[in-house]
């Protein structure tokens, strides 16, 4: 067992590197362990990591919901849609992408059905709005019916140009 200040390279402590490190006591606990050294030899940290958390717990960063900044748990993706946290213990978490998110939207759904959604059911929204996630403007359609749905209207937009443009012709 070391004495108290003795100083040894990292290597010779078993430890990666070329630093210093000095063997120090606790100044709360009294636990003795190598800390790393400053410059004059004295340990960077004079307490254990549990003591230095205990002291500074009342100082720690607040989480969630007491944050000043927090937008209960809402997310705008890089698409555009809003993204909502779900709690891991969430009858709907099966449904997040990665991490604890899901689309809002798809949520929104979902809990109103009171089931996950399957991955090919597709929340379609009514008014182009991608942040509009009400639930009078949500859609739930499968994804052969939207696939389906497209092509229709890619046709009749087609057909719509053609008449203007006869239109046109007839008009000049």
């Amino acid at each position: 067992m070391p004495d108290i200040g003795e100083v040894r390279r990292a290597r010779e402590i078993g430890k990666n590197g070329s630093s210093r490190f000095v063997w120090a006591a606790c100044l709360d606990c009294g636990k003795e362990r190598w800390v790393l050294a400053t410059i004059l030899g004295s340990p960077r940290n004079f307490r254990c990591g549990s003591c230095a958390c205990k002291l500074t717990a009342p100082l720690k960063v607040k989480r969630r919901e007491k944050h000043p900044n927090w937008k209960g748990g809402r997310y705008c993706s890089v698409a555009g849609y809003m993204e909502a946290r779900v709690d891991r213990d969430s009858l709907f978490y099966p449904m997040t992408r990665s991490g604890d998110r899901v689309y809002e939207h798809r949520l929104v759904v979902a809990q109103s059905l009171g089931r996950c959604l399957e991955s090919h059911e597709i929340v379609h929204h009514i008014n182009g709005i991608r942040t509009d996630n009400r639930l009078e403007n949500l859609c739930l359609i499968d994804s052969q019916k939207r696939h389906d749905t497209h092509t229709l209207m890619k046709q009749l937009q087609l057909k719509i140009r053609e008449l203007e443009a006869r239109i046109k012709k007839e008009t000049d």
